[in-house]
């Protein structure tokens, strides 16, 4: 129903990156009931970064920016009806109310940009595929809009970021053991990714558990050993004296 309002509100509005934001929306929500539960994180995803827009709209009756305009009471109503139905309805189910409890507690440690560029890396690299990255990278957006959702949104795409890193690295932990790793086309893809993004993985993970942290670092100081670029002297990533921020 809401379909033909969503076509007017980027071209009549001017609200940069709405048409493909619902468009993901609405089509994560156009499957058979028996398979909503399955694609939780999906619906969440979506479902937080449409709601950022709800804010924005505040935002513009209160300070309009440049040439972007409120929507009309009548357009307003519409959407309000729209996101008040979708964002009880994910957490609905045990998934989401954990992902929304989770997002609401971490707001707000990572560098939007760092994600940003986890991710763009990732799938240059083809470890994720495009539907993930933007899916992500509209996350990531949404901040430029403010509000509660907005952030909750930037939050959950910078922690799938870094759980992007880490499923990356305890992938290749997990594929040690095979005598044709060097041969395997997602073993060469993940290597290449952390390979090329080995600042970026230390950074993303700053604040995780000293565990948690030392074991990536030490799966990038292997990659960067086998590819004859390991640090003369003691390792720098290891380096308590280097710029990096350090939490323990």
């Amino acid at each position: 129903m809401f379909v033909d309002v969503a076509r007017l509100i980027e071209e009549e509005y001017n609200w940069e990156g709405f048409d493909p934001d619902f468009a993901r929306l609405n089509q994560a929500y156009a499957c058979a009931p028996q398979e909503l539960a399955e694609q939780i994180d999906v619906l969440y995803d979506t479902t937080v970064t449409f709601g950022s827009y709800l804010e924005m709209d505040q935002d513009l009756r209160e300070n309009p920016q440049g040439n972007k305009t409120a929507l009309t009471a009548s357009h307003r109503r519409q959407f309000e009806d729209i996101v008040r139905s979708i964002a009880p309805f994910v957490r609905r189910f045990p998934a989401g109310r954990e992902m929304d409890e989770e997002t609401g507690a971490f707001l707000h440690e990572l560098s939007g940009d760092l994600a940003k560029r986890v991710v763009i890396a990732a799938r240059q690299n083809d470890v994720i595929t495009s539907q993930d990255a933007e899916r992500v990278r509209a996350l990531l957006a949404a901040i430029e809009r403010e509000g509660l959702p907005a952030r909750k949104a930037q939050t959950r795409g910078e922690h799938t970021a870094r759980n992007l890193v880490l499923a990356t690295v305890w992938g290749m932990v997990g594929m040690v053991g095979a005598r044709t790793l060097d041969k395997t086309e997602l073993f060469q893809k993940v290597t290449q990714f952390l390979a090329s993004n080995v600042d970026e993985a230390i950074e993303i993970v700053v604040d995780a558990p000293v565990d948690v942290r030392a074991a990536v670092e030490s799966v990038l100081r292997g990659i960067r050993e086998a590819q004859g670029d390991a640090p003369t002297g003691r390792d720098e990533i290891m380096d308590p004296s280097s710029n990096r921020r350090r939490r323990d």
